[in-house]
């Protein structure tokens, strides 16, 4: 999961997927070649096999045991960091230089203009990147071995997910003051950009939304006066059903996570702190999740797995007892299973209930980023090898 300070890309848990090839060969490293992408010569690969990399941005595979990592290297402001993809098995140590897009690099900024990355499979993922203001948009069919150029999105463009059945966004018309109305989800397959808008009636406000979705399901989410609005869809967007999702509420917008047609997870950050919140029937009822109260910028992480299972770490802000992270059930039961050993979590994956690995920040400076793992659902951590 991505820091409390950002919001979190949505993260749609398919049924278990074929991870091909690229789980085959993660028992090697080998540099892939990118389509479109420029050689760097000899000299400065050989420059680079040296270089000391640290992590600065993980994403999951949903439904399989590989996660990918960006890697950047750090020199502090004084120039622009170098890239780098890796794939990676949560649960070993085996890793596989891959390629990425033709990003540009940016200094003070570990990832660049990266703005999202994300897999639906092991095969299919989205790569956003913010140029001139406007977000680009890469498209992966071959687990990063190649990528390709799908162009500019809309200017007003937010909230880009990943999943099984293709990529879709959200768009609307804003004025200069940030009042946004005319909104529409866009949606393309996996084959090609072949975009289709269809209207969606929210309020024209200034406050975000978000959308998750589910097969032909779709969540969009927003904060109203009224409270945190759902605009639910059964037929990919086609129609729509609203109701109020009491007990939720954010400043901005909640992040809702679909694990299936009726099981959905929220992220609602309301100010310096976050609730969380868990709906077994397509998000109409709702039960809390957290029992104390959540720092937003305490360093914590927050992970739904399946429908039956998520992980809430609280951060280095915890005064709540010798444990910091805790199991949660499908009804939002949480124990608390261990501790995750890092300052700050910038992201939080578990593949299942026992195995998974976090992007940390073991010192305050968050400068030496690195990635810990667990076997025994959080008990106990090991540093995996840059």
């Amino acid at each position: 999961m991505t820091a409390m300070t950002r919001p979190v890309p949505r993260r749609p848990v398919p049924a278990p997927v074929r991870v091909r090839a690229l789980a085959a060969g993660l028992a090697l490293v080998g540099l892939a070649t990118m389509t479109g992408a420029s050689d760097p010569g000899p000299s400065s690969a050989a420059a680079l096999a040296r270089t000391a990399w640290m992590p600065a941005l993980l994403t999951p595979v949903p439904g399989s045991a590989v996660a990918y990592a960006v890697e950047a290297t750090s020199d502090g402001c004084r120039a622009a960091p170098a890239l780098r993809l890796v794939a990676l098995r949560v649960g070993g140590t085996s890793r596989m230089v891959l390629s990425l897009p033709p990003v540009a690099p940016v200094s003070c900024e570990p990832t660049g203009d990266v703005t999202s990355l994300q897999f639906a499979t092991s095969s299919d993922g989205v790569l956003v990147e913010k140029v001139g203001g406007r977000p680009v948009l890469y498209v992966t069919n071959d687990g990063a071995t190649t990528w390709r150029r799908w162009g500019a999105l809309a200017p007003t463009a937010s909230d880009v997910l990943a999943a099984p059945r293709g990529i879709s966004y959200l768009a609307s018309t804003c004025s200069a003051m940030g009042l946004c109305r005319h909104y529409r989800l866009v949606a393309a397959p996996w084959a090609a950009p072949s975009w289709t808008s269809r209207p969606v009636a929210l309020a024209a406000l200034s406050t975000g939304v978000g959308h998750s979705v589910w097969a032909s399901s779709v969540w969009i989410d927003q904060q109203t006066s009224r409270g945190l609005v759902i605009h639910y869809s059964r037929d990919a967007g086609a129609t729509y059903t609203e109701w109020l999702a009491r007990p939720l509420g954010a400043v901005t917008t909640c992040a809702l996570t679909a694990t299936s047609g009726a099981h959905l997870w929220a992220q609602c950050p309301t100010g310096m702190e976050v609730s969380f919140f868990v709906s077994g029937d397509a998000g109409r009822h709702w039960a809390a999740v957290s029992r104390f109260p959540f720092s937003g910028t305490g360093g914590g992480g927050f992970d739904p797995v399946s429908s039956t299972l998520a992980f809430l770490d609280y951060g280095h802000y915890w005064v709540g007892g010798p444990r910091d992270l805790f199991r949660v059930s499908g009804d939002g039961t949480a124990v608390a299973v261990g501790t995750v050993p890092c300052l700050s979590v910038e992201r939080l994956d578990f593949v299942d209930a026992r195995r998974g690995v976090a992007l940390c920040y073991p010192q305050s400076n968050q400068v030496t980023g690195a990635l810990v793992a667990t076997a025994d659902a959080g008990r106990t951590w090991t540093t995996l090898p840059a």
